[in-house]
């Protein structure tokens, strides 16, 4: 889900600030260790007291935890995929999107891969997929892995059964915005996505930024459901703001139940309440570009992320709280990659890992 880099803003330097401190808070015994490298059927694990911050092993030099944290290994890319990037979970199953070298719009008519596998991080089973991945998500009524492709130009979605392989492949006509799509979501019985890569005037994006979508004989057809200039109400003031939506991306749900897309260069959060007629729309400014946001689902498990220019994927435990946003800034906006917490009363990030390369997406695993 790499997007456009922009200059970053204020607060992207007082995250670096942030981030550097939150380093040298870390205890001297949870400084980092060269180790030999697990393969993706060994992954690391790690055990501490509790209030400590900690690494495992086997992570690379410079990724560190602070304090009430702790960061290991699930899984590490191999010589036939690379790029990790999208995370989805189903049960006992991770389902991870490697992008490998393929180019953002399809053109070069390479494949992405899709591995599986098991809560310890063994791979069961590998998926090509064509073109260049972006969006994986599991439709819960039936369970098939849904894989969105290109997300600068030229989409393309196969749903894929996990058990047999079968895979289905749907054609997308021209798109209104002139981009691809990246993310999936399914809530309240309707799939959305969000409509990437728009074509810009100036710092407006006039063309929908997130759609519904149905699927038809092999087709996808889409619906409208939030343009890009929509008007919003600010999350901190409670006045008026404009979305400008210029970099539609990741979505999530927030505890609220509301369809919550990441504007990615926008450095925005826009939440969309009731999605349909009538919906209401609230904006909260970010302190930097961020790619995926989780609310975990319990206060026990882990939280998977996706380094992807890295090749590995890690698991992050600890203070992991239901009602406490996790968020995964790359390191597009010039600052270092991290995994931080985000304030929604101020939009303000800490970070709890960092020296990652560049995270992108992540999932939660409950009660792991």
């Amino acid at each position: 889900m790499q997007r456009r880099r922009l200059s970053p803003p204020v607060q992207g330097t007082l995250l670096s600030v942030l981030a550097a401190a939150a380093l040298s808070s870390c205890s001297s015994g949870s400084s980092t260790k060269a180790a030999s490298t697990p393969t993706a059927s060994t992954p690391a694990s790690t055990s501490t007291s509790a209030g400590a911050s900690t690494t495992s092993p086997s992570t690379p030099p410079g990724l560190a935890a602070v304090p009430g944290y702790h960061v290991a290994v699930f899984a590490k890319a191999a010589g036939a995929y690379a790029n990790p990037d999208s995370i989805a979970v189903d049960g006992n199953a991770v389902f991870v999107g490697f992008q490998n070298v393929t180019a953002k719009d399809g053109t070069d008519g390479k494949s992405s891969t899709v591995v599986q596998y098991d809560l310890t991080g063994k791979v069961i089973k590998t998926f090509d997929v064509p073109g260049h991945n972006d969006g994986l998500r599991v439709d819960p009524a039936t369970h098939l892995l849904w894989a969105m492709s290109n997300e600068d130009g030229h989409p393309q979605l196969t749903t894929l059964d996990p058990s047999t392989g079968t895979k289905k492949a749907y054609t997308i006509g021209k798109t209104a915005h002139g981009g691809g799509y990246d993310d999936i979501l399914f809530l309240g019985g309707k799939t959305y996505l969000s409509a990437s890569n728009p074509t810009v005037t100036g710092k407006t994006n006039p063309a929908p930024a997130v759609v519904s979508a149905t699927l038809g004989a092999g087709t996808v057809s889409t619906t409208p459901v939030l343009m890009g200039n929509a008007k919003a109400k600010d999350a901190i003031s409670g006045g008026n703001a404009d979305t400008a939506a210029i970099d539609p991306d990741s979505m999530f749900v927030n505890p609220a139940g509301d369809l919550t897309l990441d504007n990615q260069a926008g450095t925005a959060l826009i939440s969309i309440h009731r999605p349909g007629p009538g919906q209401g729309v609230t904006q909260l400014t970010v302190g930097t570009q961020i790619d995926d946001t989780v609310y975990p689902t319990a206060a026990t498990g882990r939280l998977l992320v996706a380094d992807t220019k890295g090749g590995a994927i890690y698991a992050v435990t600890g203070a992991l709280d239901p009602q406490t946003a996790l968020v995964a800034a790359p390191d597009d906006s010039g600052v270092n990659g991290f995994v931080g917490k985000l304030d929604p009363a101020t939009g303000n990030i800490t970070p709890v890992i960092i020296g990652m390369v560049s995270p992108h997406g992540m999932a939660y695993l409950p009660g792991t």
